[in-house]
């Protein structure tokens, strides 16, 4: 399993960029095990969330935002219900960034994590609403 202390932006980044640019194959297994130990933890979900804020660079960009969607079609019971308003927001505020919505991936990525959250959070009441208005603001 992989440990709080070795999950960070900065690991997460060079993982991405052994899997995508390495030209070899061994260190290019290594970095998906290692990318696909940390979606299965729970440092996903805020590690997924941080770097989809830092949109350093379009590779890491859309593999967390596939990371969140994932983890919100697949592991929505591992976040706490105190969680799903913070989510919901960032959700919304990542969804009206021109910047990182210029890339469709990653659009469709956060466009589908956030249908996802709305059919799963029986808390988030008006999602439609909240969708047009945040995204009618920016």
């Amino acid at each position: 399993m992989t440990s709080s202390s070795e999950v960070t932006p900065e690991n997460f980044v060079r993982a991405v960029q052994m899997l995508y640019h390495d030209q070899d194959a061994t260190r290019k297994k290594i970095a998906s095990e290692w990318l696909l130990n940390v979606q299965s933890s729970l440092y996903a979900w805020s590690l997924a969330d941080q770097l989809i804020r830092m949109n350093q660079n379009s590779e890491v960009t859309c593999l967390s935002a596939q990371i969140l969607r994932h983890k919100i079609q697949h592991n929505f019971d591992e976040l706490p219900v105190e969680h799903c308003k913070a989510l919901c927001d960032s959700l919304l505020d990542h969804l009206s960034r021109i910047e990182l919505t210029r890339n469709t991936t990653v659009r469709v990525q956060l466009a589908v994590a956030t249908a996802d959250l709305a059919l799963q959070y029986v808390g988030w009441e008006k999602p439609v609403e909240d969708v047009v208005e945040k995204l009618k603001t920016s």
